[in-house]
């Protein structure tokens, strides 16, 4: 068990212990790393007031809820994974929100944004392998909204098709898919390039409302996809 740390600390630690809990950590203003990885924390203390956590590793706990995250504007990396977690909430309502991982839970719905500004800054990262996630978890969520999405990993889930709206994301260069029972789509455009797959999904379905003027002036400038 820690003691109660002081407010100065900048970066905490702690991973490969045997921790149960968490001393409170709602003073601790100035951390920007908190590292509490392979122990076996049921549950985290308020965090929402460390305005200047940049990073979050609990991975490898047994983490069945969290703490408010959507206060953490400064999160940039959060890593979650190999917890027993079946909801999320919200995400941090970060601009600075980069990458995203969630494999290896008890997930049946996506994580939303309180604030979907954040959607068209920096979420580049989104792993989402080996929870229990549908066609109709992925549907009309964030995923499809989110135009900085360099890669999209949901791996052995139960997902039985991939929404339209993924088609439209312009920077998506990984959508990893294997493991799923998907039969709508042919395996070789599912394991071929994405670009491919992508230009398919486009026949399929319009893009993600938050996209829709985006997509449309780029059609009309007759502009092709970022590489």
């Amino acid at each position: 068990q820690l003691p109660e740390l002081g407010s100065s600390v900048v970066r905490l630690c702690v991973s490969e212990n045997r921790l149960t809990s968490l001393p409170p950590l709602a003073r601790m203003a100035k951390l920007s790393l908190l590292d509490v990885s392979h122990n076996s924390l049921a549950s985290l203390p308020d965090i929402g007031g460390l305005q200047s956590l940049q990073t979050l590793h609990a991975q490898h706990n047994q983490l069945q809820s969290l703490p408010d995250l959507a206060p953490l504007r400064s999160l940039a990396v959060m890593d979650l994974r190999e917890n027993r977690l079946a909801s999320i909430g919200s995400l941090p309502a970060s601009p600075h929100l980069a990458k995203v991982l969630l494999s290896f839970n008890q997930l049946t719905a996506l994580p939303c944004f309180q604030d979907e500004r954040v959607l068209s800054t920096a979420l580049a990262e989104v792993h989402l392998s080996n929870n229990h996630l549908t066609l109709k978890s992925l549907e009309g969520g964030l995923l499809g909204a989110v135009a900085t999405l360099h890669t999209l990993d949901v791996s052995q889930c139960d997902v039985a098709d991939v929404p339209a709206e993924l088609g439209y994301l312009p920077k998506l260069q990984r959508l990893i898919l294997n493991g799923n029972p998907i039969k709508r789509i042919r395996r070789a455009l599912l394991e071929g390039p994405v670009s491919d797959l992508k230009a398919y999904l486009r026949t399929r379905g319009p893009p993600h409302p938050a996209l829709k003027g985006a997509v449309e002036e780029r059609d009309g400038l007759g502009g092709a996809e970022e590489k």
